[in-house]
């Protein structure tokens, strides 16, 4: 088999089962989730959470690189991931390569 019958698509389509199955457990998970949330609003106070940040504030200072991490995200200062790739190469000039290519 040549490598450009690799690129074919071979699609797995799911079945109405799976799909049913996906979608109850993504909705059991958002269920968990919510509940999850709930119950740290509840039971957390303003005066909680201003101490945790101090304490967070602390260890960061202290040289927690994680704490420093928790700081900085919040924030909204965390740093973008980077891709980066060279599209200088047409789609035309990619498929005659691996074309011309002997098999492995």
């Amino acid at each position: 088999m040549s490598r450009i019958d690799n690129l074919k698509g071979k699609e797995h389509k799911l079945t109405a089962e799976e799909l049913s199955k996906g979608g109850k457990n993504s909705a059991e998970t958002r269920k968990i989730a919510k509940m999850f949330k709930a119950a740290i609003n509840d039971t957390m106070t303003d005066a909680d959470l201003k101490e945790m940040t101090k304490k967070m504030i602390s260890l960061a200072k202290k040289g927690n690189i994680k704490a420093y991490e928790v700081l900085r995200d919040t924030r909204g200062e965390k740093p973008k991931d980077k891709i980066e790739a060279n599209l200088e190469v047409s789609y035309e000039e990619a498929l005659k390569e691996v074309e011309s290519d002997e098999e492995y």
